[in-house]
Formats: C-alpha cells, sequence, structure tokens
C-alpha cells in the first residue's frame, strides 16, 4: 500500500511544478542612484522561472509618494517562454520631498490562467547637496573694532552636506581674521536648511568707509563621502563718520576774505558741507564745499563782516556716507591785518631815491671817514 501511496505522489508532482512563474526585480536606474526633484528611467527584469509559456503577461506599476510615473505605467508582454527575460522601461518622476533611502515600488503581475500577483522592486534614491548661496544680514564694522560676523551658508540641493567648513578670506590687509577666527566648522546642513557661520574679524583704524571684499571657501563631503568646494564673493561693509573741525580763521585783507580752514578729521567722507556766517542770528554769508575725504582739509570762504570785536558765529552742516546729517555752530575771531598805503610807500621810494641822487656822495663820504 505504501508503495502505491508513494508512486501516485512522484505522478503528480510535475503537475504541481508545471506552469509559468514570473518574478520581477530592479535591472538599473538612469541616473542611479536617483535624485530627488528628478526625472529618471527604470529598468525592471521580468523573468519566466516557471515551465511553461507566460502569454499576455500584463505588468504595470503602482508607485505612492514621493514617484509618479511619467508615460505610460504599464506593458502587455505577449508571450515568455521558460527561462525567458524581457527589460521593461518606465519613465518616472520623483518629488525633491524625497529623503535618501532605498524605496519598493509594487509591480502588477498578471498573464493567462493566473490571479493578480503583486511584486516590489526596489529604488535607491540619494539627494546631492548643493551648497548654493551665503548671505551676511545686517552686518557693519567700525574702524578699529574686532567682532563676530554671522554669515548663512544655505543648503539648496537634496541631500545632506556633511563635514561643513567655511573659510573666511578677506582681499584687503584692513581687514583681518581674529586667530582662528576664520574659520568656522558647521558639522552637517540638511537640504533646504541653513547655518550660520561665524567669523571673528578686525578692522584697523585707518580703514575707510565701504565694503570691502573678501571670500568665502565653504568645503563639505556629499552622502557618498566626495568632498565638494564651493567658493563666495561678499562684500564687508565698513561704516564710519565724517567729523569735521575748525583748525585756523585767518582774513587776507586785500581781498576781504575771511578764511575758515577746516579738516575732516573723522574716517568717512563729508558731502555737501555748508558754511553759514552769522551775527546774532543773521546769516551774513553762505560757502559750500562738495566734499572733503577723510583726514582731508579744505576752507571755507566769506567776505569779511564788520563787527566792533572782530567775532562771529559760524554754523558748518554736512552730509555723511550713509546721508546722515550732521551740523555745529561756533564762535570764531581774526585780526585784520593792517592795510598797506601803496601811496605813502611810493612816497617814501621817491625820497629817499632823490636824497641819494643829490647827497648820495657826501654821504658815503661821511660814513668812509667816520670808519677811519
Amino acid at each position: 500500500m505504501k508503495k502505491i501511496i508513494i508512486l501516485a505522489l512522484i505522478l503528480m508532482l510535475p503537475l504541481v511544478q508545471a506552469g509559468a512563474d514570473i518574478s520581477v526585480k530592479t535591472a538599473y536606474t538612469n541616473p542611479y542612484p536617483v535624485e530627488p526633484g528628478k526625472n529618471f528611467v527604470l529598468g525592471i527584469e521580468v523573468s519566466n522561472i516557471g515551465d511553461e509559456e507566460a502569454k499576455n503577461l500584463f505588468v504595470g506599476l503602482s508607485p505612492s509618494s514621493p514617484f509618479a510615473v511619467i508615460d505610460k505605467p504599464s506593458d502587455i508582454i505577449t508571450s515568455l517562454s521558460p527561462s525567458g527575460v524581457r527589460i521593461i522601461e518606465y519613465k518616472m518622476f520623483v518629488d525633491s520631498s524625497a529623503v535618501s533611502s532605498i524605496y519598493q515600488i509594487p509591480v502588477n503581475i498578471r498573464y493567462s490562467g493566473s490571479n493578480d500577483i503583486t511584486r516590489n522592486v526596489l529604488v535607491r534614491v540619494q539627494g546631492k547637496p548643493n551648497i548654493g548661496y551665503v548671505d551676511i544680514p545686517s552686518f557693519s564694522i567700525s574702524p578699529g573694532e574686532t567682532k563676530s560676523m554671522q554669515v548663512e551658508i544655505k543648503n539648496l540641493g537634496s541631500g545632506t552636506a556633511k563635514r561643513v567648513i567655511a573659510t573666511l578670506t578677506p582681499l584687503t590687509d584692513n581687514i583681518k581674521v581674529v586667530f582662528s577666527g576664520g574659520n568656522s566648522f558647521l558639522d552637517e546642513i540638511q537640504p533646504n536648511n541653513k547655518k550660520n557661520a561665524v567669523f571673528k574679524i578686525y578692522a584697523s583704524p585707518d580703514t575707510s568707509y565701504g565694503v570691502y571684499d573678501a571670500i568665502i571657501k565653504v568645503v563639505y563631503e556629499d552622502e557618498s563621502g566626495n568632498i565638494q568646494t564651493k567658493n563666495f564673493s561678499v562684500g564687508i561693509f565698513v561704516t564710519g563718520k565724517p567729523n569735521i573741525k575748525i583748525i585756523k580763521v585767518s582774513t587776507d585783507v586785500s581781498k576781504n576774505e575771511l578764511k575758515v580752514d577746516v579738516v575732516n578729521d573723522g574716517n568717512a567722507e563729508a558731502r555737501a558741507i555748508k558754511g553759514e556766517l552769522m551775527i546774532g542770528e543773521s546769516i551774513i554769508d553762505v560757502d559750500y564745499i562738495s566734499k572733503i575725504n577723510a583726514q582731508k582739509s579744505s576752507t571755507l570762504k566769506f567776505d569779511i563782516p564788520q563787527t566792533k570785536d572782530n567775532k562771529a558765529d559760524i554754523k558748518i552742516s554736512y552730509v555723511g556716507a550713509d546721508n546722515e546729517e550732521y551740523s555745529f555752530k561756533q564762535t570764531i575771531s581774526w585780526v585784520n591785518q593792517p592795510k598797506i598805503n601803496w601811496l605813502l610807500v611810493a612816497i617814501v621810494i621817491i625820497v629817499i631815491y632823490i636824497i641819494l641822487k643829490n647827497y648820495g656822495k657826501n654821504i658815503i663820504g661821511a660814513f668812509k671817514k667816520s670808519r677811519k
């Protein structure tokens, strides 16, 4: 009896194994790995590992977020013989929100005489970091000052930027980094995120008002460990203020001029300098200077006013580099140089000439005798 049962099982075994058996797997993706926010081609290898032909073989994708099929989502293979292999390509898109990982995409399979079957193929998604943006929000430094400067560094890519190091290099001797303050270590920056690099810098006391060029070099690794380098040009704003002072008051009587020498003792340009000569509350004369650079001087000129004590007030107003307005009022005094009476000088010269002409020999002779 046992022999009969064993023989029956052996005879039934081919019947159980007979039939098509379809398997699917990822043949390739182009590109590899797939980058978030980009299109790609998914190649699926369809194999018949069974013993019979598979007819009217339906292969369709059922992707879910973050994937989508751009072109037709399914294909029909008319016939796939045992041990047969076919490659089917699908044009797909992966959303920019996809994080780096290995994803499963369901594949629906159906052929003559079979039920609906679902298999999964694997797709590797890996983002690419892109340090594509740096900014210096609301920063300024004054001459002679040491200050920490924050710089926003943003990852505009789809992958994590790892081991991020930012280095600041000023392109002028007036701006210097303080010790190791030119390097900033940020560890990693996630996609569409930013971090602040902090640099400690010093502006020399003789630095003029303006924007000074510098380079920020950012070195980082992508998710595969490849080193990337980006250079960015930035501007460091050095602020400053003009400071107009009166250094000398003099007169030129021959021209009837009162001269007021002024110097810009600040570290920024002074513009639209206006001098108003006043007696009491009355403005009696006005003069203008278009600009005075830092540590430079110029002269305001007025008609000499007729006052009893040779004193008057002067109000000086001017504008700074950032259009700030400055003004001050000061009392000045001067000494009038006596006028030369050229008629009297001419008469004296004529008299001397006549005397020398008529009596010069006698005068010289008397002088020689007195020397003996």
